[in-house]
């Protein structure tokens, strides 16, 4: 999702298609209910702990007795989905009971979840092989190595990124298209009858709108991909002003706006009504920003990382 999946105009979301739509509006009163899930992970000065944040207040998703991940949240009706790891094993939490989708004896992750109707589908890899679970099956991507790094439905279909081998790539309902011979598309979006995605082909980040490549200036890595109306926003990371660490950035149709220069990394967007959220890190703390102002979820005492946002208004 469907991360960031940003100080900025915005229109209202679009509501062009069906499955994995995001949520839209924001009155005075929505505004009052408004949910901000943050998924991510915090050191325990062992391991990595998966974690959820609900409006900054968090929640142990693994106990810490091994290293794990919440990298993918969505949020379906009062059901708020998770997709991590937990150890080696691939996994996603359903209101926060854990449901494995591999056994752990093969290194495996869940990258991505994203729910329609009753259908929830995540993707990931799983001993080097890029795949998408439906409730739970998994069919494989790839056969020859690759990862996928993010699923989203529209109506009946069903988009994954990634890459198959070094080859930039994007799948629908299973059938793979080619989009660069090295690189990987990290992020997936539908609006309408336009297919977004945000990656790195042989050239460098770009984001690709219907198979058209767009460079992103100043850009090491384009994490996640949002669309609202006829804006185009993607988080990812790009140098500081001195070119000495790592900054935060969101692209606003292409054009760079700087979150943090604080070597800090964006790895979501959401956009919901007139507001842009950004998950990321901001130095060792897990953050999100909304509209460029800073929100920490941590105090940075530990290594932490904010992988995904989403937002709900009531």
């Amino acid at each position: 999702m469907k991360k960031f999946c940003f100080a900025i105009l915005l229109t209202t979301i679009l509501t062009s298609f069906t499955a994995c739509k995001k949520s839209g509006g924001n009155t005075p009163a929505q505004q009052e209910q408004t949910g901000v899930y943050v998924a991510g992970y915090e050191s325990n000065g062992t391991n990595n702990v998966a974690k959820l944040w609900k409006n900054g207040k968090a929640t142990n998703l693994s106990d810490g007795s091994k290293g794990a991940s919440a990298n993918s949240v969505y949020v379906s009706g009062s059901d708020v989905y998770v997709a991590g790891n937990d150890g080696w094993a691939a996994i996603y939490w359903k209101n926060g009971t854990a449901i494995p989708l591999t056994d752990g004896t093969k290194y495996a992750y869940a990258k991505s979840v994203c729910v329609s109707g009753n259908d929830v589908y995540v993707a990931g890899v799983e001993d080097g092989e890029a795949k998408v679970w439906k409730n739970g099956i998994a069919t494989t991507l790839t056969k020859g190595g690759g990862t996928a790094y993010s699923v989203y439905v529209s109506g009946s279909d069903v988009y994954v990124a990634g890459r198959d081998g070094v080859v930039a790539t994007y799948w629908k309902n299973g059938t793979a298209t080619t989009l660069d011979y090295s690189g990987a598309a990290l992020s997936v979006y539908v609006s309408g009858s336009d297919l977004y995605l945000a990656g790195a082909k042989s050239t460098g980040p770009v984001y690709w709108k219907n198979k058209t490549a767009t460079p992103l200036t100043n850009c090491s890595q384009a994490t996640s991909i949002y669309v609202s109306g006829s804006n185009v926003y993607v988080a990812g990371v790009g140098s500081n002003s001195t070119n000495t660490n790592d900054a935060a950035k969101v692209w606003e149709n292409g054009t760079a706006i700087v979150l943090s220069e604080n070597n800090s990394t964006a790895t979501s967007v959401y956009v919901s009504g007139n507001d842009v959220y950004v998950a990321g890190r901001d130095g060792v703390a897990a953050t999100y920003w909304k509209n460029g102002a800073v929100a920490p979820l941590t105090d940075g005492s530990k290594g932490a990382m904010a992988n995904s946002v989403f937002v709900v208004q009531r």
